[in-house]
């Protein structure tokens, strides 16, 4: 049984979460709100990037998913729309804006409240069509096998939309650490037991015949 949005996973007996380093690196933190929102948001944690940091804070726009929601980030950060898209231009954006932007981005990723936002904007309840499975590609192996079993792969396994649903509430809920204890149980459950994640460096939908 997948965990639900009260218990991250993480029991005694259960698998470690990610190594430190990578549980806490602003690339992973990336690469899972991308994943769960729809979102491309690679760089929006440095603080040069206003683009990704306005679609991690307020979405894509509609006609184009590589570009911001320029309206909605207007409303919020009370400017016009026209300076948002100056600043995507490349356009002067203010100390007082930046810090704003970088803030706003930030929250969405590290907050119950702001991953709450993402998920209900994105509006994923279903998996795409013609994927059944979700791939994890990182540094994996066995627990309990030697140290060289651990090696950079990727590994798929089917979800449901019952596990999407899950999934994406376990993250609303508990973040890095939660989405990470949901992959753990879930693989040892229908790929192999005691599999491990040191690392998740990427993460897409697939097709597999694991479940």
């Amino acid at each position: 049984m997948s965990p639900g949005p009260d218990d991250p996973g993480i029991t005694p007996g259960q698998p470690p979460g990610l190594d430190p380093y990578h549980a806490h690196s602003s690339a992973t933190r990336e690469t899972i709100f991308g994943f769960m929102t729809g979102r491309d948001v690679e760089g929006a944690l440095d603080e040069g990037d206003p683009r990704t940091q306005l679609i991690a804070a307020y979405g894509a726009s509609r006609r184009d998913p590589t570009r911001p929601d320029t309206a909605a980030a207007a409303k919020a950060l009370g400017v016009s729309q026209r300076s948002v898209q100056r600043w995507l231009a490349g356009g002067g954006i203010t100390r007082r804006h930046a810090s704003k932007l970088r803030s706003a981005s930030r929250r969405a990723m590290t907050t119950k409240r702001g991953r709450a936002r993402a998920i209900k904007t994105a509006g994923l309840s279903r998996r795409p069509p013609g994927k059944n499975a979700i791939a994890v590609g990182g540094i994996q192996g066995v627990l309990s096998g030697q140290t060289g079993n651990y090696r950079p792969r990727t590994t798929a396994v089917q979800v449901t939309d019952t596990d999407l649903a899950a999934m994406q509430q376990t993250w609303v809920e508990h973040g890095e650490a939660g989405l990470s204890a949901f992959l753990h149980q879930h693989f040892n459950e229908h790929y192999m037991g005691d599999w491990h994640f040191k690392s998740i460096e990427t993460l897409d939908w697939a097709t597999s015949t694991h479940y």
